[in-house]
């Protein structure tokens, strides 16, 4: 899974992980990619950092239709 995302405006984002669980989600710009790793940069400077906790396998309602109500998927 990614822990990129483009949005229906065209940004492209990563969501991250803070203080009491909030997640917030940073416009970032990417960079060189290889062996499953992309680089990233934020559009702001400083908002990704080394031991930044960056989320990956965001899920949406789309990807949820269908699951049972505890969210985790079937084997």
């Amino acid at each position: 899974m990614s822990a990129v995302f483009a949005g229906a405006d065209g940004r492209t984002s990563v969501m991250v992980l803070g203080a009491g669980g909030a997640q917030t989600r940073i416009e970032v710009t990417t960079g060189a990619t290889g062996d499953g790793y992309v680089e990233i940069r934020p559009r702001t400077a400083g908002q990704v950092t080394e031991g930044t906790r960056v989320i990956t396998g965001v899920r949406t309602d789309a990807s949820l239709a269908g699951q049972s109500g505890t969210g985790e998927s079937a084997p």
